[in-house]
């Protein structure tokens, strides 16, 4: 709602407003964990295998979305929280 009610009240300002929504990424601190702490990484295992594309999403997935919601190409955008997510919230 935070992201909506900004929208709403700074878009009279021609100010967009959206959220991004990613979800676990293929970082130096998680495979740290994965090869440190095997028994928490286990407990993601199951979350992985529901999403839909079956590759970890990279930090260079999430900037580029961060692009493009800051480009012209998104100007009619607001409001709105994008999940980048591989297609976990599909399941």
């Amino acid at each position: 709602m935070l992201t909506k009610c900004s929208a709403a009240e700074l878009g009279q300002h021609n100010i967009r407003v959206n959220c991004v929504r990613p979800t676990g990424m293929d970082t130096a601190m998680q495979g740290n964990v994965a090869q440190n702490h095997p028994e928490i990484f286990q407990e993601f295992i199951p979350l992985a295998k529901r999403q839909v594309i079956k590759e970890r999403l990279k930090t260079t997935n999430v900037a580029d979305l961060v692009l493009f919601l800051s480009s012209p190409q998104s100007a009619m955008i607001t409001g709105e929280g994008v999940a980048i997510d591989c297609g976990f919230t599909v399941c």
